[in-house]
């Protein structure tokens, strides 16, 4: 279990759910953006929680080793969806070999198709 302490309160949340929020986070501020997310825990003495939370380039969020198991019920379901997220924001490059198919293609596409039009 993880502590994940935020400006004005903490959250004793799943180790891979701390591991999600902190890699979204990063992630949100290479990009330059924000997105709010709510998470489910406990509180200090064990209560059931919530905390709702913008995230990124300016989030100052912290973890620390907590008592307890190392997830809690529907931690799969929160990584999943923060996963998801984390995977919009990266650029998905065009493979060069795709690109230079794709210009050929137009290329072609361009060619006269009567003789008399092509050159002797």
């Amino acid at each position: 279990m993880k502590t994940l302490r935020y400006l004005g309160g903490s959250l004793v949340i799943g180790d891979a759910v701390a591991h999600s929020v902190l890699a979204y986070a990063r992630d949100l501020a290479r990009v330059r953006s924000s997105d709010t997310v709510v998470i489910h825990g406990l509180t200090a003495d064990g209560a059931d929680d919530e905390a709702e939370m913008l995230i990124g380039p300016a989030s100052q969020l912290v973890t620390e080793s907590a008592e307890g198991p190392e997830s809690l019920p529907g931690d799969d379901a929160v990584v999943a969806e923060l996963e998801a997220r984390r995977g919009r924001l990266v650029s998905h490059p065009i493979r060069m070999e795709d690109q230079q198919v794709a210009q050929e293609r137009e290329w072609y596409e361009e060619w006269p198709t009567d003789a008399s039009s092509r050159p002797d």
